[in-house]
């Protein structure tokens, strides 16, 4: 069967299903845009080196170029999303600060400094952490800068933590 079929019809059902079960539009295309694509894309090939690459029979250029498309139409999604949340709020500092919070979710998520280690589900749950975190100490009543300086340590623990097994290791 043609891959493109296979993901059209993965997209179809997945986008008809979420529509049915009352998932909101958006959600749903990104979903099954997501699910869509995935099983297409075998990654392995982009990790080859020399010959490998050769003989491995996969177009490394093309899964390379997946990727970055699918990266591309995920990112574009994920603007379009926010855009529509802050409609009418927008402001200059909008977004500032998120680069730190997105490198906190990668270490404290099991993402090392050194490169070469790390998972996306660390990464998910590195997030989910720092979230619960935000909202607890919200829910709390705790000062936003108080806040910053929980984010604070627990980046020096988790930095800390990879630095000595990334020294135990040598």
């Amino acid at each position: 069967m043609n891959t493109v079929l296979v993901c059209g019809l993965i997209i179809a059902v997945v986008l008809i299903a979420l529509l049915l079960m009352g998932a909101p539009i958006s959600i749903a295309i990104g979903a099954a845009s997501v699910l869509g694509v995935l099983p297409v894309l075998d990654t392995s090939a982009v990790f080859l080196t020399g010959a490998q690459r050769t003989f491995s029979g996969i177009s490394v250029f093309k899964v390379t170029l997946g990727a970055f498309i699918l990266a591309g139409i995920l990112y574009g999604f994920g603007s379009w999303l926010e855009c529509n949340r802050m409609v009418g709020s927008g402001s200059a500092a909008y977004g500032q600060g998120w680069d730190m919070d997105a490198i906190a979710a990668c270490v404290v998520g099991g993402v090392s400094f050194t490169g070469g280690i790390g998972k996306i589900s660390g990464v998910v749950t590195g997030v989910c952490i720092f979230t619960a975190l935000t909202y607890s100490l919200t829910i709390l009543g705790i000062d936003t800068n108080l806040q910053f300086v929980f984010s604070g340590i627990i980046i020096l623990v988790a930095v800390t933590l990879d630095c000595l097994k990334y020294v135990q290791k040598k």
